[in-house]
């Protein structure tokens, strides 16, 4: 049973809605309603069985962050430095195609060789909000899934994070599911 608030200024509105459980990373499939004025009833609508292609769910210091595909856009680029010894891959995520809105990212450091089964975590971010750097210990990137270009890499960290402008230590876990862009 599930019961919210939505205000809607024109009526009757088209809204589109998904529901997420977030303990099993799962979506519904998005329906399409007509919101009128007053109190709607909605169909059941079940979070079972459907896994976002992509998606990067966060806790940080206990609050939820969840974007999946089809209410945010995801990018991995491999930055290579002229004397590759590592590469550091940057994961973000953003409300537009462009990314010229962000929502979030992080940056891992890839070996060179394959198969890549964990690297450590460079940075993390989440747009004004919580961002850092792990302290006092290093955070592991444990690798799910690590695909060819076009494939998926996908994984999880948890540690803490030291933010930078007021050194506030904040816990954080991550799992996420990004296409491999190169």
């Amino acid at each position: 049973v599930y019961n919210f608030n939505l205000p809607v200024c024109i009526a009757p509105a088209t809204v589109s809605i998904s529901v997420v459980d977030l303990s099993n990373q799962q979506t519904s499939l998005p329906m399409n309603y007509v919101l009128n004025a007053g109190n709607n009833i909605i169909t059941n609508i079940q979070a079972c069985g459907t896994i976002p292609l992509e998606y990067a769910y966060y806790v940080v210091g206990g609050t939820s962050y969840y974007k999946a595909s089809g209410n945010a856009y995801f990018s991995q680029f491999l930055y290579v430095p002229p004397a590759p010894q590592t590469q550091t891959d940057a994961f973000n995520v953003s409300f537009d195609p462009a990314s010229t809105v962000p929502h979030s990212g992080f940056l891992v450091e890839r070996p060179a060789s394959f198969p890549i089964t964990s690297a450590p975590l460079l940075s993390f971010y989440i747009h004004q909000g919580p961002s850092g750097y792990p302290f006092p210990n290093p955070i592991i990137v444990n690798y799910t899934e690590f695909g060819n270009i076009g494939q998926y890499i996908a994984g999880s960290f948890a540690g803490t994070v030291m933010q930078v402008n007021t050194n506030i230590i904040h816990n954080v876990t991550c799992s996420f599911r990004i296409r491999r862009r190169n």
